[in-house]
Parts: structure tokens; sequence; C-alpha cells
């Protein structure tokens, strides 16, 4: 469980311009490669596993969505109660609408910016 803790902790303090997400995919495989993990999380009451999520959570939001994604699938297998899996499907869905946005993001900037210079264009004309 410090494991978690010791790890959002250093997600806080870590500059967001050199994120190395290779280390956060290892750090995560390492803990639920451990076998004394799941079985922690799951005797854990549940405002444990709630804060143990939400931590989770947020250092999983600093990946990108597909390579977040399998680690989301790994904390539902953790987790049973409906509400944790409504926050990890929450997650899932917000970093996916992210992950969409940007992908359209970069080419609707430049529809536009070639829009408006057809209409300055125009009025020139």
């Amino acid at each position: 469980m410090h494991y978690f803790f010791a790890f959002e902790k250093e997600m806080k303090q870590a500059d967001i311009r050199f994120l190395n997400y290779d280390r956060i995919k290892w750090k995560f495989n390492y803990a639920f490669g451990m076998p004394h993990v799941l079985p922690a999380i799951q005797i854990a009451t549940k405002e444990e596993q709630d804060d143990i999520l939400v931590r989770q959570l947020y250092c999983l939001s600093f990946l990108p969505y597909c390579e977040s994604e399998p680690f989301l699938q790994i904390l539902k297998q953790c987790f049973t109660n409906p509400d944790q899996i409504k926050k990890i499907d929450s997650a899932a869905k917000e970093q996916a609408l992210e992950a969409q946005w940007n992908r359209i993001q970069v080419p609707l900037v430049a529809l536009i910016s070639l829009l408006l210079c057809l209409g300055i264009y125009w009025l020139v004309k």
C-alpha cells in the first residue's frame, strides 16, 4: 500500500515535461507483478481501496490512453466494488475523449486557419 502512496508522491513532484512513460509502466508492472499486492488490495477496507484507487488513477492519468488502457483493465480485476468500477470506467472514458480530442485538434486548427486565410483573401480581392 505504501508503494502506491510513494508512487503518487513521486508523480506529483515530477516535471511533466520530462516524464518517462516507461518508468510509469514499469512501476505499475512491478507492483501488480508482486504476488501479495492483489490479495492486500482485496482484503483492505473500502475506504483504503478507494484511496488506493484514486492514487493509481492519478498516476495513470499521466500516460497516454493507448498505454494506460491495459492497466485500467488490470485495475478492473483488482477492484470489485461497483462504485470503484464506475470510477475506473469514467477515467477510461475521460482519457479516451482526451486522446480523441488530441488526435483531431491539429487538423481542426489547420482547417480553421485555411478557411480564415481564404476568407481574408476573398475579402481583399
